[in-house]
């Protein structure tokens, strides 16, 4: 796990229940504003800077995760506190290194008290220190208002369907400013709630004389800590981001091609068993580059599964006829299989209220939950939907969505509907089937001119495939070559003949084959066997197969190296290309290496040596008994 420069808050109910579960274990008393006020701590690096920590701040640390030190690695409770100090002293260390570092360029608020977190933050950064707080605390208020109402019951029904990795629903867009000007008075809230919140935090001492002249959570310690340290945060993170764009600049080109050249020398000394293994396991940003077995590479299977009673009719077959021959039996089998009817699988999307846009009764996902870069090459859900308004206030809070209708496929309308969707054109396949006999549905087809072509098929997927290792793949199923050097075939005999006829082919399209879990629509995804020794020549074939475009630069050194330049990595032109997440690889490894480098650099600079700290042991010598 990467280490943090600093420990962004967490501004979290769960952290007072914690405190009012070791309430017994005598960490807080009753009386305790004096004692949590005592400061265990200072931390100067240079002239005008020094920082207290406070026992206030070693107890929520503690509550708020550091007990687990004890609870998941053997910590005794002296060694826990002795680590949180610690961390506690390298964060002031890391801020004062950062304050220092921008009073010498980088002052955004010349007004601003020198040394004083706000001094270097943007007016928007500071907007968003503060709604941090303020929306956080008025979550705690209304964590204790009290229920009213019944219970209310989810309205999902049916099998919730597998999102694309990483999707997480889009938050609506918050006017901060005007947030903050609505709810700048927490004396507004429900009373009872913020009267048990105020008697929380006064137990464990936060909060504080101000509050009692006031009334006002605004001016208790607890506040006014929560800001301080949300402002330091802003800064430290800005400190961070400058660290890892000097790290981002580290990796050129140059440095590619060496990982490059490394990772396919390492496979050029793999055995037949080390390739078979290991292409079961590629990723983006470890892919296969090197084979010495004949060509392998991948398909996408989108399974139109059966039901059970078709699985018994299935298993009936052969129970009637044990002498069967596999080509009567494949007919017969095809027979029950053009029954199977066919649905859009994503209705647990439309009822969550996931991202998505209604035009009429046709609602179509965005965000992260559509696979395609163009919004209008999106599949919509397969029925017919209606707004709820307002949303769904009796049935489920997340819903703005009902289906009034899905639709319902036959194989044959279905295969119909898929190619409409894909668009291009799309001619009878140029390969072989017929060796697969009555197991190959219909004609298979070479598509050619698609927009999109595999973004398209990943929408299918997610709408159709009832096989669950289907989605979210690399780049789909590896296929083998027929000898691979293990003697093993992963996959039904139908589906791997097919799979290799359908990489022979080389072209995209598709081929639907018949298995006893229902019918695989196998669509050709990428042929890995390229066996280039640079990192030149490889993304040279990969622009020949059009999977990226280095536009008017003459060199890769000079396309990469005008993203770099340019501060563009974010908005590089193909987010899944080979080049983006090779190199998004090795610049992570980068930026973390810089950032737990400088820790640890900063530690033995002003922690562990010099009198830039000192520890008053006797302020939290309490904490430190089992």
């Amino acid at each position: 796990m990467r280490k943090r420069l600093t420990a962004i808050i967490s501004l979290i109910v769960s952290i007072f229940l914690t405190l009012s579960f070791f309430m017994g274990c005598n960490l807080v008393t009753t009386d305790s504003e004096k004692d949590m006020g005592q400061v265990v701590a200072t931390v100067s690096i240079a002239d005008g800077l020094n920082d207290e920590i406070y026992k206030s701040d070693l107890i929520i640390n503690y509550l708020n995760g550091g007990y687990q030190y004890e609870q998941s690695y053997g910590y005794t409770r002296k060694d826990s506190f002795e680590l949180i100090l610690n961390n506690l002293i390298s964060q002031r260390i890391v801020l004062q290194t950062a304050m220092v570092k921008y009073e010498n360029g980088g002052v955004k608020d010349e007004n601003a008290q020198k040394y004083t977190a706000t001094r270097y933050l943007t007016a928007e950064e500071i907007t968003d220190a503060k709604y941090a707080v303020y929306s956080s605390i008025n979550a705690l208020i209304e964590s204790y208002e009290e229920e009213t109402g019944e219970e209310v019951q989810d309205s999902l029904v049916g099998e919730v369907r597998t999102v694309p990795t990483g999707a997480t629903k889009k938050e609506a867009d918050i006017d901060k400013a005007k947030y903050l000007t609505d709810n700048d008075d927490f004396k507004l809230a429900d009373k009872k709630a913020v009267a048990k919140v105020a008697n929380m935090l006064k137990t464990n001492g936060l909060l504080g004389a101000s509050y009692e002249a006031s009334g006002n959570l605004e001016d208790s310690v607890y506040f006014k800590q929560l800001l301080d340290t949300q402002y330091e945060n802003e800064v430290v993170n800005n400190y961070q981001e400058d660290l890892a764009s000097e790290a981002r600049k580290t990796i050129t080109y140059q440095a590619l091609s060496a990982k490059y050249e490394e990772m396919y020398a390492t496979q050029t000394s793999w055995d037949n068993s080390d390739f078979a293994s290991k292409i079961s396991s590629a990723t983006a940003t470890e892919p296969i580059v090197y084979s010495a077995y004949g060509t392998y590479g991948f398909v996408y299977n989108l399974l139109l599964g059966v039901s059970a009673d078709q699985t018994t009719e299935i298993t009936k077959i052969k129970e009637d006829n044990k002498n069967i021959s596999d080509e009567d039996y494949a007919v017969k089998r095809k027979a029950i299989l053009d029954k199977t009817i066919i649905k859009d699988l994503r209705s647990s999307w439309v009822l969550s209220g996931y991202d998505a846009s209604l035009s009429g009764e046709t609602l179509t996902f965005t965000g992260d939950y559509t696979l395609v870069n163009d919004g209008a090459n999106s599949l919509p859900y397969q029925g017919k939907v209606t707004e709820l308004v307002p949303a769904n206030p009796e049935k489920n809070e997340n819903a703005k969505y009902a289906i009034t209708s899905s639709d319902s496929f036959t194989v044959s309308s279905f295969v119909t509907m898929m190619e409409a969707y894909l668009g291009g054109t799309a001619t009878t396949s140029t390969a072989d089937y017929t060796a697969l006999g009555s197991s190959v549905y219909g004609t298979a087809k070479d598509i050619a001119g698609v927009t999109e072509y595999k973004n398209k098929v990943n929408e299918l997927l997610f709408a159709f495939s009832t096989d669950s290792g289907s989605l979210n793949t690399y780049k789909g199923y590896v296929i083998k070559p027929a000898v691979d050097g293990s003697n093993s075939e992963e996959y039904v005999k139908t589906f791997g003949d097919a799979g290799r006829k359908l990489l022979a082919n080389g072209k995209d399209g598709y081929v639907i084959v018949a298995s006893d879990y229902g019918y695989h629509v196998m669509f050709f995804s990428a042929i890995a066997n390229m066996n280039y020794p640079t990192l030149d020549a490889y993304l040279n074939s990969l622009a020949t197969l059009g999977d990226i475009d280095k536009g008017t630069f003459t060199t890769w050194t000079d396309y990469y190296n005008d993203m770099i330049a340019t501060g563009n990595y974010a908005d590089f032109d193909d987010t899944d290309s080979f080049l983006y997440t090779f190199s998004s690889a090795q610049i992570t490894t980068a930026v973390t290496k810089i950032q737990e480098d400088t820790i640890t650099e900063l530690q033995n600079k002003y922690l562990y040596s010099g009198n830039y700290v000192t520890k008053y042991t006797k302020a939290y010598e309490d904490l430190l008994e089992d």
